[in-house]
Formats: structure tokens, C-alpha cells, sequence
């Protein structure tokens, strides 16, 4: 059987079993995530800078174990992107901090906004995510705090001279430094999704979303704060989870 009819015979298999039509077995569609790392003895660490090396892992788990559904590894992105960016809300696998070179990514909940910006965050989002849910999260935006609206709109000059500082430009420098790694990466990626499909294996995901919840609850008030927002200030929580909603379905 060539890897195009295999692939066939697979994609009939899962799209039978979605319609709820009798099949001959059920769909093997395992999400692996890092355990061809683990298996094939390379360390989560190594994954996020060795991305070839991470590849010949994912090739040989199907090669070995024949899924019906092709898997790959979720949520990962270079660790040096982590290092420049200066992330504060993850920690990764083998970190300047000392996780372990083998552990998960741990997600590091805080509020990055306070109980009392609601209204700011409903009425003016783009201004409250630029100059302080971004620089909250990555320490490469703290040059945004700086950044005078009145100042910049109504001075002649202002735009040019706010965003031309020494700060700012080093900003530039960090994020295109990381446009570089993030497109090296994003080609290994698309390598290895090439290559599956190929060797005959039918993807089922291509993106994924979020909760209007979560959205709010793990990004910016944290568990503790939407908890007891939950009832002091029901009404805003309401008036977030709608826009959250919108964006969902306008995107999908």
C-alpha cells in the first residue's frame, strides 16, 4: 500500500468514526506531545533548540508506531525566544530560573490586571495591552510604559521622538532577532507537518482557541482575583466575557 492510499484509508477511518458510521476498528489518535523526545532520548531542553533533531524524533515515533492521526508536539516555540523576550508568565524546560532540562512548561499565573482597570481594559484595550498587559508579561515591552498618548498625538513630532528612543530601538532589535528564530522554527515545523503527511498520516487540528473564561481567569486576573470578581464586580466580568466571545467567532 503506497503512503497516499494509507493516508485515504486512514482519513476515511476518521471522518467515518466523526459521522458515527460503523468501522472496521477504532481510530488510534494518540496526542504523544513530548513523549518522542522522551523515548528516543533527547531532553525537553534540547527540543526547543535542536528543532532537527526534535523532527527525526516525531518521523521515527510514526515510522515505529503507526498512529492513524499524525502528532505533533503543541505549544512549543524556541527557548531563546523565551531568554530575549523575557517572559515572566512561563517558565520552560532547562530556563535561566533551573526547571528541570525534562519538565513540562509551567504556566506562572499572576494578575496582569488589576482589580481596578476594568473600564480602562473595556474602553481603551488596545492602549491598556500596549502599556500594561504587555510589558507585565515580557520585560522586552517595559520601554512601552513610557509612551505619552497626549504627547505623542499633539506634538509634531511626538510619535517619532517616543517610539526613536534608545530604549526603543533596542526593543526593535530584540524582537527582530526573534522574528529570525521564530521563522527558522516555523520552517522545521512545517517540515515535519510536510513529512507526515507524506509517510501517509492525516492531521485533524490546525489551531486551536481558548475559553472566554480562561481568557480572563488565567490571563489577566489570575484564578484568586476572578474569584472574588466573581462577585464584587460581576458586571465587568460579563462585560469581558462578551467581548471575548466575539473575538472567538469572528476569528474562527
Amino acid at each position: 500500500m503506497t503512503a497516499d492510499e494509507r493516508y485515504n484509508e486512514r482519513q476515511k477511518l476518521i471522518e467515518d468514526s466523526i459521522a458515527l458510521k460503523p468501522t472496521k476498528r477504532m481510530v488510534n489518535a494518540i496526542r504523544v506531545n513530548y513523549w518522542p523526545y522522551y523515548e528516543y532520548g533527547m531532553t525537553l531542553a534540547d527540543a526547543l533548540k535542536d528543532y532537527k533533531r526534535g523532527n527525526d524524533c516525531f518521523v521515527r515515533f510514526h515510522r515505529e508506531f503507526h498512529p492513524d492521526v499524525a502528532s505533533m508536539c503543541s505549544g512549543n516555540s524556541p527557548s531563546k525566544i523565551y531568554e530575549i523576550a523575557g517572559l515572566k508568565t512561563v517558565r520552560w524546560p532547562g530556563d535561566p530560573k533551573g526547571l528541570d532540562k525534562n519538565a513540562p512548561f509551567q504556566y506562572i499565573e499572576y494578575e496582569t490586571m488589576m482589580e481596578d482597570e476594568y473600564d480602562e481594559f473595556l474602553s481603551t484595550p488596545a492602549e491598556f495591552a500596549i502599556k500594561k498587559f504587555f510589558p507585565r508579561t515580557c520585560s522586552i515591552f517595559e520601554p512601552l510604559t513610557k509612551l505619552d498618548w497626549l504627547s505623542m498625538c499633539t506634538r509634531i513630532t511626538g510619535a517619532v521622538d517616543a517610539f526613536t528612543t534608545p530604549e526603543m530601538l533596542d526593543m526593535y532589535k530584540k524582537l527582530s532577532e526573534i522574528a529570525k528564530i521564530r521563522d527558522d522554527y516555523r520552517n522545521y515545523s512545517k517540515e515535519l507537518k510536510n513529512t507526515l503527511i507524506e509517510m501517509g498520516y492525516p492531521f485533524i487540528s490546525g489551531t486551536g482557541s481558548a475559553t472566554a473564561f480562561d481568557m480572563l481567569a488565567d490571563t489577566l486576573r489570575c484564578t484568586m482575583g476572578f474569584f472574588a470578581d466573581l462577585i464584587l464586580q460581576p458586571d465587568n466580568i460579563q462585560k469581558c466575557l462578551d467581548k471575548f466571545v466575539d473575538i472567538h467567532i469572528k476569528s474562527s
